[in-house]
């Protein structure tokens, strides 16, 4: 028997939503972070069309029609990945290889051009080697650059792409950052995709409120009222699962967005207040009842109501399913993913190509430079020094 995977929250969505370049295929030539593609390729193409949404002459009924495509799994992957390419003179093969070729070059060097205005080429022995021209002392030389068929890699990885991709198809946490953007857009780009719709059940962007079904989580959402008084220690009513049910400060679709540490203090107070409060009202009522009798004490809880809408849970829920369609993937998602996002000293860093030669970047895309000497404050302040912060 399989185990039940839980949905997670990873921040995966955001990283594969760097913009590092305008294209795929420049993504993959320019940059280290290749392995964002190989695993999201598909989700990674997707970002960069809605990116380029933004600059066309319609923004509007473009991004209504990428939302399109993407709902109804029709969104071509392959298209928007080698959209624009580098290409020679000749208009022919892509020329991806000489992305970051000015990082071999020498201080005070330069390219020399042959005649298709591409740096001048030759090969010997199996290797490769390119002109370069000293500006200071004239002379010029044959640089090495190692074999690293950059074109043939941007090749392999598009041909993994798929042609048909969309919603249905996605990874939950991927589908909840579309629909994020979705809310987001511009009204008359909702407007417009609308319009574009014609099965509402079939539609992943559909707007719901958060509160729907919530009275199917009322198990989720024990109160005082459904909790009997004399229960000061939480053991008469119990989950599926065999725990206490302790009263929920705050209702499910708001403690769905809480951190676990929040949920966890929450819930650590909730319990501390509840005993204090069924202590002293236990000592106010006269005597105890309990809902199955005809008549009873004043204040009296309703744990039934509880039980009963535990028990109906399945009912409500197919219910609210069969309502909202395919948007409900979204809310099932929203309930019970578990939040495993965590912060890394330092933070991840890739080299990218800014105008022909590599640097290294963090995921701000702030340049990384090394620290090569001890800077203090009184070295900062000393009079008629040089001020060198020590950076490569």
């Amino acid at each position: 028997m399989s185990e039940i995977q839980i949905p997670k929250n990873t921040g995966v969505a955001e990283l594969a939503d760097y913009e590092i370049a305008n294209s795929v295929d420049f993504h993959i030539a320019t940059s280290s972070f290749v392995s964002i593609i190989n695993e999201y390729g598909d989700y990674v193409a997707a970002n960069y069309a809605w990116n380029e949404t933004k600059h066309l002459n319609d923004p509007i009924t473009e991004q209504a029609k990428l939302f399109q495509s993407i709902n109804d799994g029709t969104f071509n992957s392959k298209l928007y990945a080698s959209d624009i390419n580098v290409t020679d003179a000749n208009k022919g093969d892509k020329k991806y290889d000489l992305i970051g070729i000015n990082g071999y070059l020498g201080k005070n060097q330069v390219w020399i051009r042959a005649k298709d205005n591409l740096p001048a080429k030759k090969v010997e022995d199996g290797k490769t080697y390119f002109q370069a021209f000293n500006i200071v002392s004239g002379l010029d030389t044959w640089v090495e650059i190692p074999e690293n068929d950059v074109s043939q890699n941007v090749e392999n990885i598009i041909d993994k792409l798929s042609t048909n991709f969309g919603a249905s198809t996605m990874n939950d946490e991927f589908l909840v950052y579309w629909y994020e953007r979705y809310r987001k857009a511009h009204h008359l780009v909702k407007q417009e995709y609308k319009k574009l719709i014609t099965d509402e059940t079939a539609d992943f962007f559909t707007e719901f409120s958060d509160s729907i079904g919530l009275l199917g989580r009322m198990f989720e959402y024990a109160d005082n009222t459904v909790i009997p008084y004399f229960d000061v220690s939480h053991t008469i009513l119990k989950t599926v699962g065999g725990a206490s049910v302790i009263p929920s400060a705050v209702p499910p679709n708001v403690q769905d967005k809480l951190t676990d540490d929040a949920k966890v203090n929450i819930l650590e107070s909730s319990k501390k207040v509840s005993t204090h409060y069924r202590i002293h009202m236990s000592r106010v009522l006269d005597s105890h009842s309990t809902p199955l009798e005809a008549h009873g004490e004043n204040l009296m809880t309703d744990h039934m109501h509880w039980v009963r809408m535990s028990q109906s849970i399945t009912i409500v829920d197919e219910i609210v399913a069969d309502t909202l369609g395919a948007i409900y993937k979204i809310l099932s998602y929203n309930r019970v993913a578990q939040n495993e996002r965590k912060i890394k000293d330092g933070g991840p860093t890739f080299n990218v190509v800014v105008e022909d030669s590599k640097i290294v970047v963090d995921a701000m895309f702030n340049k990384i430079q090394k620290l090569n000497k001890l800077v203090t404050s009184n070295s900062r302040l000393e009079v008629d020094q040089p001020q060198d912060l020590g950076l490569d």
